[in-house]
This record gives C-alpha cells, structure tokens and sequence, in this order.
C-alpha cells in the first residue's frame, strides 16, 4: 500500500517529494488557477536542441490569454494551458509557432480509432 503525504506550508504545498511553489499552482502569469484554464497539445516538428525549445516556449508565452507553456524536445510537443474565456485558439498558437521558420507546429489530436458503444447498447453486445 502506498502512502501519500501532504504537508501545507507558508512556501508551497509539498506532495510526496514534489513541491509546488504557489506561482505553479496558480498557473504562473496573473494569478490564473490552473483549474481555470483549457489545455491545448501541440505537436512540433524542427526542435533540435534546447535553444529551439526556450524559441517555442517563448513564442506561445506571448500569445494573449495563456497561461503556461511546457515543451518538450524529446516529445516533440508543447502543451499550451489557455485562460478560460480567452478568446485565443489553437490556431492562434500554432501560427505563433509557425511565424519561426526554424520550426511548425500543428494541433496534436487523440482520437480513438472506433468509437466505443455504452455497456449495455445494442452496438455494445
């Protein structure tokens, strides 16, 4: 059985051995909560090294109404937390992205291949 420790206190909250400063729980630009926000995934291509991602970073940190940026090389993805209500769209990020001719982005989708039919539906026996 695993254990799971929360300490409160005046810095942060320490969860298990990871500690959120109260900027990160409050998303980092103008006091948005993270639960307040939408998150957009993108994926990247033309990233090659750690200049490439502070680029991307940066670019999509300017576009109005976001919230926080995190890139990933490895991945090749960058995933956009937006202000609810914001007007901003993926679209709008992507063309931030791909003013740099370094690199482009597109939006990054998860669909499943079928859908999947509610237990207890015809389609379902």
């Amino acid at each position: 059985m695993l254990g799971l420790m929360i300490v409160l206190s005046g810095a942060g909250i320490l969860w298990g051995a990871r500690v959120l400063s109260r900027q990160a729980q409050v998303g980092g630009t103008g006091g948005t909560p993270l639960w307040s926000t939408r998150e957009v995934v993108l994926s990247v291509q033309g990233m090659e090294c750690v200049g490439c991602v502070e680029d991307v970073r940066s670019e999509l940190a300017a576009v109005p109404g976001v919230a926080k940026v995190d890139v990933s090389l490895e991945a090749g993805t960058a995933v956009v937390l937006v202000k609810a209500g914001s007007p901003t769209t993926p679209d709008d990020l992507i063309k931030a992205v791909n003013a740099n001719p370094t690199h482009s982005a597109s939006l990054r989708t998860t669909a499943p291949a079928s859908p999947v039919a509610p237990a207890g539906t015809p389609a379902a026996r």
